[in-house]
């Protein structure tokens, strides 16, 4: 249900924006955009957050003995963007998350020195991250000069990489590993994104930014822009008071 009125409250956010479009022009040739963005809900923690669960479900002997906690960073990204002209965008994106999950398993065992049946605890640390970089192309609605919002749709193609560590601790003697953490990184491989969303400039160089679609896991952003008029827009935007 909640997941339906924000789908429903983005779908209203970006009607009233494109609706304004006919009115406005915000996104002009020459303009440099920068976002800062956070993203949400993080999809892709959240299935492997699943299957980690789903694995020990399979191959534990005593699964009600085991604890899981999960704590996951926001999904940051950053994107910037030059205008060729009023329509047409291009840039660079990139985006990093993380997240940890915990496993606990406790436990009775014979103690091998003292032979007594005591309590013992095994700690399983998954940490996982990842960053995308990739060039972006958005298209921007036509609309009039004076305008504060600006609305838009774009999409990204790059590379993406990922990082873990497991990490893993025994109170029991006899479960001690050499290494207690193992980490390694994944190749590159493709990164892809599809968003629609606006930008809102109730001053002239810093606003709000909204987007909604798919981008690294994450169906909603929201969050800063800074815009920057160069020189190419001040000669033409004086070239046109002169006229």
């Amino acid at each position: 249900m909640v997941c339906h009125s924000k789908i429903n409250f983005s779908l209203i956010i970006f009607l009233i924006t494109l609706n304004f479009s006919v009115f406005s022009q915000s996104f002009k040739q020459g303009d440099i955009v920068v976002n800062g963005n956070i993203g949400g809900p993080k999809l892709t923690p959240a299935l492997i957050r699943s299957a980690i669960k789903t694995y020990y479900k399979i191959n534990a002997r005593e699964i009600d003995n085991y604890d899981f906690s999960t704590s996951s960073k926001g999904l940051y990204n950053g994107k910037l963007e030059y205008g060729i002209d009023e329509n047409f965008g291009v840039g660079a994106c990139i985006s990093y998350w993380s997240m940890n999950i915990t496993a606990t398993n406790t436990y009775k065992e014979i103690h091998p020195v003292t032979s007594v049946e005591e309590g013992f605890v095994d700690t399983y640390v998954f940490d996982l991250s990842a960053m995308a970089i990739g060039g972006r192309a958005n298209y921007h609605f036509e609309m009039d000069k004076d305008a504060k919002i600006d609305p838009y749709i774009g999409g990204a193609l790059g590379l993406t990489r990922y990082s873990f560590e497991i990490g893993y601790a025994s109170t029991y003697p006899q479960r001690q590993l050499p290494v207690n953490t193992y980490s390694w990184k994944s190749g590159w491989g493709p990164y892809f994104s599809a968003t629609v969303g606006f930008r809102y400039f109730p001053v002239k160089f810093i606003g709000i930014n909204g987007e909604f679609g798919w981008d690294r896991g994450a169906l909603f952003f929201g969050g800063i822009a800074f815009k920057i008029g160069t020189k190419k827009q001040e000669r033409k935007n004086s070239e046109s008071s002169s006229n």
